[in-house]
């Protein structure tokens, strides 16, 4: 039986397929999204030059092997029912930071145990970041997600006290961000 279904799927050329793995979507989220990709839409390649991009990403021993499957036909790699939806990590972890423009980049950093805004303020701002925009000028914009340390009060006043300029990001798009390629290159590396 399971071999018929298997052939009748194929029969419709559906073959089984990793499902993508994104955060769940609201409307607002979707809203957000498309606003800001609205406002961004005109920026020219001098402008996105000048864009230090930058996130934590753990990297973790213990996550899943993806050996789930779904079947689905060429292009339906983003169809709901395609997808599988993940929130958190396993354990054996090891939290990194790093920032990336198009002709530059940070140290790849180290972060050992949880990052809460005064680590985040005295481990990566202050030594990566202040000194990345000193060295190539107050026209880089510096690109943060919306977690809690990079939105707290005491990172957004001291980027503000080192005239750091940000770029609004909207909520739950790190896809959006090209320094998701680099984490997802160094996570088929770490096995």
């Amino acid at each position: 039986m399971p071999q018929t279904v298997r052939n009748q799927l194929r029969t419709n050329r559906m073959n089984a397929r990793r499902p993508s793995i994104q955060l769940p979507l609201s409307q607002q989220h979707h809203r957000a999204r498309a606003n800001w990709a609205r406002q961004h839409v005109r920026w020219n390649r001098a402008q996105w030059r000048n864009v230090l991009f930058s996130d934590e990403s753990r990297f973790s021993l213990d996550f899943a092997d993806r050996r789930r499957r779904v079947w689905r036909r060429r292009n339906e790699r983003s169809t709901d029912c395609c997808i599988a939806q993940l929130n958190r990590y396993g354990g054996g972890s090891v939290m990194v930071w790093a920032g990336i423009s198009y002709d530059h980049r940070t140290d790849l950093v180290i972060v050992n145990g949880n990052l809460n805004a005064n680590r985040y303020c005295t481990e990566i701002v202050r030594p990566h970041v202040i000194p990345f925009i000193q060295r190539h000028g107050q026209q880089f914009i510096f690109q943060q997600d919306n977690a809690r340390p990079h939105t707290a009060r005491q990172t957004t006043l001291l980027l503000q006290q080192n005239n750091v300029n940000t770029l609004d990001w909207p909520a739950r798009s790190p896809d959006m961000s090209p320094i998701e390629h680099l984490w997802d290159q160094l996570r088929r590396q770490v096995p």
